[in-house]
């Protein structure tokens, strides 16, 4: 989980009580987000295959297949950026939950 992924990457996540206006969300520099984006699609990937799904050239939900269930280096870099998104998404979704997120000293 995100969680996971940010704490083995020199990160704490802990709850807060500070009001989400007031919670100061830590900006990821290049190299963290692609390490953490490689981490979360490897997290990803277990994730579908442990549900059923299997690779195909198409996506398609029904029958649990979908073209991105590759190794990272094999994901064209628009299916990257999507990762990307996703983990500089991650302190304000975790903000939003009462958790705050901050670079362990």
């Amino acid at each position: 989980c995100a969680v996971e992924i940010l704490r083995r990457n020199g990160f704490v996540v802990e709850p807060t009580t500070r009001p989400i206006k007031r919670i100061r969300l830590p900006k990821f520099n290049v190299d963290e987000i692609k390490k953490m984006a490689e981490l979360e699609h490897g997290r990803w990937n277990a994730e579908r295959l442990s549900a059923g799904w299997r690779l195909g050239k198409m996506k398609d939900e029904a029958r649990k297949l979908s073209p991105y269930l590759l190794p990272w280096r094999a994901l064209p870099p628009e299916v990257q950026a999507y990762d990307h998104d996703a983990v500089r998404a991650w302190p304000s979704i975790l903000s939003n939950a009462g958790l705050v997120v901050k670079r362990r000293p």
